[in-house]
């Protein structure tokens, strides 16, 4: 039987399936990797065409109606773009609560946080070394303490 979300895991156009973790049983060290923490949200793939964001999970997902407040953020930079990153609640002791993302407080209050720019303005910057795309992300998006 097929999961009722079924009908939104799909590819809607301007969606950019991420890359998927793979499990190690070992880390990997030496120059050439870059480790990100998991934070215990939600993959998103975020967009922004014009006035329009739109946020999608690992799978295709629609989830701009629910992260609001990643939606309304998104929407006040001031450039076309597609970015990875992770959709994180928090407990009130401020620490991730995924749980909590599954309510409508934590979905309405959510906050992301992006590892990775993919696209810019037209420009396709997946060729690009991640070091690169990582100092164009920290242009656009400047650091917020409060997530």
């Amino acid at each position: 039987m097929r999961s009722p979300l079924a009908r939104d895991r799909r590819q809607p156009p301007g969606f950019v399936r991420p890359c998927q973790p793979v499990i190690s049983l070992k880390v990997p060290v030496g120059d050439g990797w870059i480790h990100e923490l998991k934070h215990d949200g939600f993959r998103i793939i975020a967009r922004k065409e014009r006035d329009h964001v739109r946020l999608w999970s690992r799978n295709g997902r629609n989830w701009s109606a629910e992260f609001v407040a990643i939606t309304a953020a998104l929407g006040e930079l001031p450039t076309d773009f597609v970015l990875d990153g992770e959709a994180v609640a928090h407990c009130s002791h401020g620490l991730p609560d995924f749980h909590g993302l599954l309510g409508r407080d934590g979905k309405r209050t959510a906050c992301l946080y992006a590892f990775d720019l993919l696209h810019l303005r037209a420009t396709d910057l997946r060729p690009v070394e991640l070091v690169g795309r990582r100092a164009m992300l920290k242009k656009l998006i400047p650091r917020q303490d409060r997530c």
